[in-house]
């Protein structure tokens, strides 16, 4: 099934939710890392791999945004209504800084003078001129999102361990890849 249902996510959000959840998740960890390595090599490979990683996920929200819209959304009806308006304004949060956090950091490095490559080929400037003051704005701008997005993404995955473990309904089941509605 490659569209969502009323009881189930289809193929295509499985795919785009579980890639850039890996993706997002990889780019916290990396982000958190890479600030605290000594110069070296390995670190500026970190910061390729996470501008390049970052851009691509700025992307695919678009892609993503749109296929969520176009979809039916499977129904929250098994939840309280105060739980069905949590989860709304969780969505929405979780898609507006999936929207922010690359911009952030794209506006960041270019504002810095190091504009991301894309793939390790395509230099991608922002549309900002260099300035330390802006990169250093945006800079903020990025690590306080980043730590918003960690709670947030933390607390999506403790609520689904919550839905699936404490309260057995299929709020997580419809989401893994491979599940079937029963």
């Amino acid at each position: 099934m490659l569209q969502n249902s009323t009881t189930q996510y289809g193929s295509i959000s499985k795919i785009l939710h579980w890639a850039m959840s890996a993706s997002i998740i990889g780019l916290v960890l990396a982000g958190f890392t890479m600030i605290n390595l000594k110069d070296s090599a390995l670190k500026w490979q970190i910061y390729s791999l996470h501008k390049t990683t970052g851009l691509t996920i700025m992307l695919l929200v678009p892609i993503r945004f749109i296929w969520r819209i176009s979809q039916t959304a499977p129904t929250l009806a098994m939840l309280p209504h105060r739980e069905q308006i949590g989860a709304k304004w969780g969505q929405y949060s979780l898609y507006t800084l999936m929207a922010l956090m690359p911009i952030t950091g794209w506006f960041m490095s270019t504002a810095a003078g190091y504009p991301p490559l894309l793939f390790g080929s395509l230099t991608w400037a922002a549309p900002i001129a260099k300035s330390k003051a802006t990169s250093q704005l945006y800079g903020q701008f990025h690590w306080y999102g980043a730590w918003i997005l960690t709670i947030a993404v933390l607390g999506h995955i403790g609520l689904a361990m919550k839905h699936h473990w404490v309260n057995h309904n299929k709020i997580l089941k419809r989401m893994l890849p491979g599940s079937l509605n029963s």
